[in-house]
């Protein structure tokens, strides 16, 4: 029912690391806090609605921690997450390197199947046992890395996936434990004293019995980032395009970003909505001389 797409999906993952990588919590000696929302395939009924919540920031010189809370709803699916991640930050001349690791507790719930669904099977176990809700318990392991002006980001989530109950499910074919990861590059290039820059990314996704899909962002930056513009491409349902835009004005950032796909299931909807809000908040515990 759900072990294929485990986690959540943004198209900003080139500002929202800490949603999906423990080992980001604190890497750039800022505390920092992000809001997201994204409204997938708009004007369809039912259509996934996402909400997410990070924090992360350092402890001590070596230590970081996260605190992600997310929600999502799906049609009569709605699925909940309250996370901690941890960080252990070092580095070696101009390599920076962090290593994650996260625990979450999740919700998953189907509200009212029986009402106005003919498909509804009274036998089906699984939808009934979710009908009540369900808790499982999950953790994961990130890598982040940094070098000059490259930087690099390694996650397997979903390694223990278990329910709280101890009530076993039908899992034959999801006995392999890294049942999902992901895989980001990038680089960040300033062009002089013009006040522009460059940042291409790449990022790889590979779910369960799902094939490797990946999304590649390029983003322009004019006035020290304080406009950004560009697009991405993303290869999953048929391909689609989005439209990048934002700005980073101090220790604050706002992106937003439009998509359209270019599968027939476009006509029924009128494309994704992404928006990310975001504040930093400077620490005085920082042991990196220029965090990126």
């Amino acid at each position: 029912l759900m072990y294929g797409q485990d986690e959540n999906l943004f198209n900003h993952y080139f500002v929202n690391q800490g949603f999906f990588n423990p080992s980001y919590s604190g890497f750039s000696g800022k505390h920092s806090l992000q809001m997201a929302l994204r409204s997938q395939w708009s004007g369809f009924p039912g259509a996934p609605n996402t909400y997410a919540a990070n924090y992360n920031g350092p402890v001590s010189q070596n230590i970081g921690l996260g605190v992600t809370l997310f929600s999502e709803n799906i049609a009569s699916f709605n699925r909940y997450r309250a996370g901690l991640n941890y960080s252990f930050r070092f580095e070696q001349g101009d390599l920076k390197a962090s290593l994650g690791i996260s625990t979450n507790l999740e919700y998953y719930r189907i509200s009212d199947p029986t009402t106005g669904n003919s498909l509804y099977d009274n036998n089906d176990r699984t939808i009934s046992d979710f009908s009540g809700g369900e808790t499982f318990f999950d953790a994961g392991l990130g890598i982040y890395l940094s070098y000059f002006n490259y930087y690099l980001g390694l996650t397997s989530p979903n390694l223990i996936q278990s329910r709280i109950d101890d009530i076993s499910l039908d899992m034959e074919d999801n006995t392999s434990v890294f049942r999902h990861y992901t895989a980001m590059m990038g680089a960040f290039y300033e062009f002089g004293s013009t006040g522009v820059s460059l940042e291409p990314t790449l990022f790889f996704r590979k779910a369960r019995n799902v094939p490797m899909e990946f999304s590649s962002t390029v983003l322009l930056g004019y006035l020290e980032e304080k406009i950004k513009a560009g697009f991405s491409y993303y290869s999953a349902y048929d391909g689609s395009v989005s439209l990048v835009a934002g700005s980073k004005l101090s220790n604050f950032h706002i992106f937003y970003s439009y998509n359209l796909s270019f599968g027939k299931f476009q006509q029924y909807g009128t494309g994704t909505h992404e928006i990310t809000v975001g504040i930093n908040f400077d620490s005085r515990i920082s042991r990196f001389r220029n965090a990126f």
